[in-house]
């Protein structure tokens, strides 16, 4: 192994660099690694990403009746700049088995883009674009303090649960806040009613 000095007249970090990969390569042909069993683990469904923005995005412009344009993955402004809207998405969790639940993001950037418009919504998908519910930030805001908040990337966690056959939000402490089955965008544009 000392061998390898004899021809070295500088020792800097390419000669350190050149040197432990020799000694990688040594020690890989003095040491294989032993072969490794695979054990096969049964499957186990977790719920995939959430892809169907471009869905509730079209389900919001819809029954609003206004057209969007993307200025991020999560905000859209409407052409005349009075209408701006968040849309944020979630697979169904389930914590036990009669509660499933989505859970939203939501930060304070996104708030005050939507606080900047004279008509700002929060578009939640809960598990499929058929589960769009249409928000009116003015709404959600009175429940921020009683969510729960990460202050390390600045966001409330928005959960919704679904409780028989209900949409409802959960407050700090698993309390049960508003029903918002009532902000579920219909398929056919009856009108929403409020908290």
């Amino acid at each position: 192994m000392n061998r390898y000095f004899c021809g070295c007249e500088s020792w800097s970090s390419k000669e350190i660099q050149q040197r432990a990969e020799s000694l990688f390569t040594s020690a890989l042909k003095l040491w294989p690694r032993p072969p490794v069993a695979v054990e096969e683990e049964p499957a186990v469904r977790r719920p995939g990403p959430a892809a169907f923005h471009s869905d509730c995005i079209r389900t919001a412009q819809k029954h609003l009746g206004v057209t969007f344009s993307k200025l991020s993955k999560t905000r859209y402004e409407a052409g005349d700049q009075g209408t701006r809207l968040v849309c944020a998405v979630s697979a169904e969790h389930n914590e036990t088995a009669d509660t499933p639940y989505f859970w939203f993001g939501v930060n304070r950037s996104q708030l005050r883009f939507l606080d900047a418009a004279p008509s700002g919504w929060l578009c939640l998908g809960c598990g499929s674009p058929a589960q769009t519910l249409l928000i009116p930030v003015s709404k959600i805001k009175p429940f921020l303090e009683q969510m729960s908040v990460s202050t390390v990337a600045d966001h409330w966690h928005v959960v919704v649960q679904k409780k028989n056959a209900k949409l409802i939000l959960r407050l700090l402490g698993a309390v049960d806040g508003p029903e918002l089955n009532g902000f579920l965008v219909p398929v056919e544009g009856v009108q929403f009613s409020t908290f």
